[in-house]
């Protein structure tokens, strides 16, 4: 990211609104992946074995990991969590119906 953009650019992510860590299970072969990827220095943060062959998942903490690595300076989270909040957010671990979340990117 840093060869396109410039070593001067400020770059900062919001990470928004997804399953947290306390619901969102996985089983060894997901959290395999996580440990062998690019980010694994955040495994150890970000995953939390419930049983065995269960996991709980980090997926914030993997993310502040790769942005970091990417160059990105500035990191700011917005700490909700989809599967707690029906009122607000759609959930298919929570509803069992498929539905759709949107992102963005922007350039200044």
């Amino acid at each position: 990211m840093r060869k396109e953009i410039g070593d001067e650019a400020e770059i900062i992510a919001w990470i928004g609104p997804h399953i947290r860590k306390d619901h969102f299970e996985v089983r060894v072969d997901v959290a395999d992946y996580y440990r062998a990827s690019a980010v694994k220095a955040a495994a150890d943060d970000a995953l939390e074995s419930i049983g065995e062959g269960v996991w709980h998942l980090d997926l914030a903490r993997f993310a502040k990991e790769a942005l970091k690595q990417a160059g990105v300076t500035e990191v700011t989270d917005c700490e909700r969590d989809t599967y707690s909040d029906p009122e607000h957010f759609y959930s298919y671990r929570r509803d069992k119906v498929t539905g759709r979340h949107g992102a963005f990117i922007c350039k200044r």
